[in-house]
């Protein structure tokens, strides 16, 4: 109820919105589950707009930026061209850092990996290695 009062317009609405999607993602997933539906080839960005909601990176990365750090009339348009691309940097993190967990250890099949290569036609590590190209990596230097 009271998040108007740290976070100006823009972010409260995205930080409402990104939770609301995030419910609605977790209830598409279950009923996936326990459909032991598969997305076909005919719905290749399916995969990506369910990953974008369960992810719940978006309305994390909003979180970063309360108004009285960052007044939304000065800064906004300054940081909303970077919120998708931190949101996809961090559910693409994500997916690479957690297969071994869910592929190999829990044999979970539902999830963006999966879903993805059975919509592109591509085995998961392809997958993998397109995910790890576009994710930034961290370099350190002496």
């Amino acid at each position: 109820r009271n998040l108007s009062h740290y976070y100006g317009p823009y972010c409260h609405s995205e930080i409402t919105r990104g939770m609301l999607d995030y419910i609605n993602g977790r209830v598409i997933e279950s009923k996936i589950d326990q459909t032991n539906f598969k997305f076909s080839s005919d719905s290749r960005l399916m995969p990506m707009a369910l990953r974008t909601k369960v992810g719940g990176a978006e309305f994390m990365v909003h979180l970063l930026f309360p108004n009285s750090l960052f007044p939304e009339e000065e800064y906004v348009m300054r940081y909303f061209p970077i919120t998708l691309e931190l949101a996809l940097t961090i559910n693409f993190t994500n997916d690479i850092l957690s297969y071994y967990k869910e592929f190999c250890l829990a044999d979970e099949r539902g999830n963006f990996v999966a879903n993805f290569a059975d919509t592109h036609n591509v085995q998961h590590l392809d997958v993998l290695q397109y995910l790890t190209s576009y994710t930034p990596g961290v370099s350190f230097s002496s």
